[in-house]
């Protein structure tokens, strides 16, 4: 009997950059939408970098994904962008973590390689989108902070997991970087000039689109 599938969505939430996080909107919306016979869980993130890799791990081991799909917000860029790759770098000595950490040049695991390439389909998923009218690309960068950060360890911990027998599977992971729903004001509109905004609904819809086209790929590609 064919298993179903198990995606795990986990959207950042709350921080100094973003004060209404798109992610978490992202996700509370997503939990409305009709999967089937997908099993999906939703998580909100805290935008905490010291905690993180622990957070992950005890995820993995809960739920045992199939595919681990981590969402955050950058309002440069006016669409969605599909990350290729992370770096083992933590640098962000401007704007802090919620427990207010700074990082200058951290390594995100000591030891673990300078990069690494995500193994979603983000070229399919790229083209999925871009088919139904929502401006899409692939991007090879994911920045410094906790984005890359999430998509760097969610593919570690997943490599490192496909060795354990207690596994049965390899979880596949990415990393969504969406746009601003509304353009932060105040303090929190200091750190971009112009940031790129998209409405909720179109929002919501591509990421549930993405979704729906990654479960596809793995239905696909499933051996059991």
């Amino acid at each position: 009997m064919t298993q179903p599938t198990k995606i795990l969505v986990a959207g950042y939430s709350s921080w100094a950059r973003a004060p209404e996080n798109p992610s978490s909107v992202v996700v509370e919306n997503l939990k409305l939408h009709n999967w089937g016979d997908t099993d999906i869980r939703f998580v909100h993130m805290p935008v905490a970098s010291e905690p993180l890799y622990q957070t992950i791990e005890q995820l993995m081991a809960e739920f045992q994904p199939d595919a681990w799909v981590g969402i955050g917000v950058s309002g440069h860029y006016d669409g969605i962008a599909l990350e290729q790759m992370a770096i083992n770098w933590r640098h962000f000595t401007k704007i802090p973590d919620i427990n207010g950490m700074l990082a200058n040049q951290l390594p995100v695991i000591n030891d673990g390689p300078l990069a690494i390439q995500a193994d979603f389909p983000n070229e399919r998923l790229v083209d999925a989108l871009n088919e139904s009218g929502v401006n899409a690309k692939l991007s090879f960068f994911a920045g410094t902070h906790l984005c890359n950060q999430m998509l760097y360890t969610s593919n570690y911990l997943a490599e490192k997991n496909s060795q354990d027998s207690n596994y049965s599977k390899k979880t596949l992971c990415g990393f969504i970087h969406i746009p601003f729903i509304t353009a932060p004001q105040g303090e929190a509109g200091q750190y971009i000039d112009t940031p790129k905004t998209m409405a909720e609904k179109p929002l919501t819809d591509a990421i549930a689109l993405a979704i729906s086209e990654l479960t596809q790929h793995i239905h696909e590609n499933r051996t059991n």
